[in-house]
């Protein structure tokens, strides 16, 4: 009789202990399973750094958010291994993307998992700043899942790709020496990301310990966590849609919306909308100006602070992605060439087409790239903006130091060139004209290796200096483009002559850093072009003269970024008119008033030397430059390394 007491009171204790342990739902990679996985909880003591949780794991084919949903999951956990994003790209896992994307809980990925939930919303992967064994990282932003963390910290690596190109709606909050997206977080949602090894726990000075221990007793365990995203309806400017996680009670929440165009003092007694959806829609907005979001709950059982901010432009804006490899409207795009130039070699065709085959094109200190038929899917629309994105291999690496310097330049080019064919540093054959066309009549360039005065724009389109100890590294291969020069290749079609990438470095070998265009069986790491356009009934961009046209309007990147002692924040202004330029930190106060005045008409270059009002050195961390124009206002990213 005793026994069976004691044995119904384990069965009851234990009932208890596991309605307040946590649910984690994580994947498993591989084939496609011909059933879905059973989802059973299943309790581990200890799970990838999380102690006593339960722990659901589906097959990533089968993963979604509704799975998730079903067994009560309070977190996604996206975990590391050896796999292929191929699937990312045929259709097949689109109920994963999905689910990456907005998993509708507090979501941890490591290594592999910070790839995945990174390339869900654009990012690129690339076989760049590969890693093994211990690796230092330091933490240059602050967000409080690092509460108690050592900085900086050491763990594992072990990985040959990293984010290259990383998607404007996360931060990036650490480094090492070799890679800049260490650690991510998106800007609302509580999507974390690390690609160092943080569950192995394996070194006194891990940040696992504080990392994970904060994740799992106060990012899961918050009853709700803000905003969620903001989304707008292309060809309707001015009408958003504001959605959120619903809060986690079974007391009745009332969610409460607020809205301004000040970053900086949202007004948390300006309440716009209240509502019991998790989600609301408002119209009539100024589809110019750049509004912050923020929802807040409330309930009998908890009053919600938090201050998550979504920033978000509702011009109705529209965008289309030109990448070898990937659909537009259903039809495969496949109008990307790109070839290498040689500076030892610049009468031979040095290097082969890399898209869209499997050969690997190795961009050594310049090439050239051309996005073509462009038109086809921008014919009459207007253009608003664009970026391209190329990726280098190298550039940080054990080997390299501050000494090794890189210049990039980014140039418009004006004349015709054929992609080459040969396979060795012979001369180009008939048919294989790229950059010394002169040599067979075709049309004359007055430098081998484009580089003559009419070969290509007299002023590059970006700019950027890397340097070998990691100066720079932020650099993810991603520059603008002024909306002039997209709205003239869609336009006038025989303009459209592509971008030189020049490359000048002391680097040891050009092994060091080169560019790449590499269609592996891994990732799609290709050259890609992304347009910005608003509906095709707008008035298209006037034509005017290319070499007249303004290169871009408002505040430009930056450089160098990141910097230790001063940088440059250039400035194109298109007709008189009164400024603001000042820097402000990531809680939004203000750093230093870099300008205030009326500038002219013209590219302006201000420089801020990292110290504030009172001439003090700031500490190192991420800041913005702000630009205010009128009612227009125009933000950029800075990171300072001491």
């Amino acid at each position: 009789m005793l026994r069976k007491c004691l044995f119904c009171y384990y069965f009851i204790f234990h009932i208890a202990i596991a309605a307040s342990q946590p649910v984690i739902y994580s994947v498993e990679y591989g084939h496609r399973p011909f059933q879905p996985p059973g989802l059973t909880p299943v309790f581990h003591s200890s799970y990838l750094g999380f102690e006593n949780v339960y722990v659901v794991i589906d097959n990533w084919y089968y993963a979604s958010r509704q799975r998730a949903d079903s067994v009560g999951a309070d977190a996604f956990l996206i975990p590391g291994g050896n796999t292929s994003d191929v699937p990312f790209y045929d259709g097949s896992l689109d109920s994963y993307v999905s689910l990456l994307q907005n998993p509708g809980r507090p979501a941890m990925g490591f290594c592999a998992g910070i790839q995945f939930l990174l390339m869900a919303r654009g990012g690129i992967c690339a076989p760049r700043s590969g890693e093994r064994g211990d690796q230092i990282a330091t933490i240059y932003a602050w967000d409080e899942i690092f509460e108690g963390s050592p900085n900086p910290y050491t763990d594992r690596a072990a990985h040959s790709y990293s984010i290259a190109d990383m998607p404007d709606c996360y931060q990036n909050y650490a480094v090492t020496r070799t890679c800049y997206v260490t650690f991510v977080r998106h800007i609302t949602m509580p999507l974390y990301g690390t690609q160092l090894h943080i569950e192995r726990m394996s070194n006194a000075n891990s940040a696992g310990p504080a990392v994970l221990g904060n994740f799992r007793n106060i990012i899961m365990a918050r009853p709700f966590h803000g905003v969620a995203e903001v989304i707008g309806f292309p060809g309707e400017p001015g009408r958003v849609r504001v959605t959120w996680w619903p809060a986690k009670t079974d007391e009745a929440v009332t969610y409460q919306v607020y809205y301004n165009q000040d970053d900086v003092n949202l007004d948390y007694s300006a309440l716009q909308v209240e509502t019991r959806d998790v989600h609301c829609e408002l119209d009539g907005l100024d589809a110019d100006a750049t509004y912050y979001f923020a929802v807040r709950a409330r309930s009998d059982a908890f009053a919600d602070t938090n201050t998550a901010v979504f920033p978000f432009k509702p011009d109705g804006r529209r965008e289309i992605t030109f990448q070898n490899g990937k659909a537009i409207d259903g039809q495969m795009y496949d109008a990307c060439e790109a070839t290498v130039i040689h500076q030892a070699y610049p009468n031979s065709n040095y290097g082969r087409r890399g898209s869209p085959g499997k050969d690997k094109l190795y961009w050594w200190n310049s090439g050239l790239v051309q996005f073509k038929e462009l038109e086809e899917q921008l014919a009459g629309k207007t253009i608003i903006g664009g970026k391209v994105t190329f990726l280098f291999v190298g550039g940080v690496t054990d080997f390299t130091t501050a000494s090794h310097v890189a210049e990039m330049k980014i140039y418009q080019v004006l004349k015709p060139w054929n992609e080459g064919i040969g396979y060795t540093n012979g001369e180009a054959r008939p048919g294989e004209v790229t950059w010394n066309s002169a040599q067979h009549g075709t049309k004359l360039w007055e430098t081998a290796g484009c580089r003559g005065s009419s070969d290509r724009a007299s002023e590059p389109v970006a700019a950027y200096t890397l340097k070998g100890d990691g100066t720079g590294i932020s650099f993810d291969g991603t520059v603008p483009l002024p909306a002039g020069l997209i709205q003239t290749w869609v336009d006038h079609p025989d303009d459209n002559h592509g971008l030189l990438y020049e490359k000048v470095d002391s680097y040891p070998t050009d092994e060091y850093f080169y560019f790449e265009d590499n269609d592996d069986e891994w990732f799609m790491n290709r050259p890609r072009l992304i347009v910005y356009y608003l509906d095709e009934s707008g008035t298209p961009v006037a034509d005017a003269d290319a070499e007249a046209m303004p290169l871009s309007h408002g505040l430009g990147q930056n450089y160098p970024n990141p910097f230790n002692q001063a940088t440059t924040i250039p400035v194109e202004i298109h007709r008189p008119v009164d400024v603001k330029l000042d820097v402000v930190d990531i809680r939004g106060r203000t750093v230093a008033v870099i300008h205030t005045g009326r500038l002219n008409a013209g590219t302006h270059r201000f420089s801020w030397d990292g110290r504030d009002a009172t001439g003090r050195r700031v500490t190192s961390g991420l800041y913005f430059s702000r630009l205010q124009m009128g009612d227009e206002r125009h933000i950029g990213r800075m990171l300072l390394v001491r």
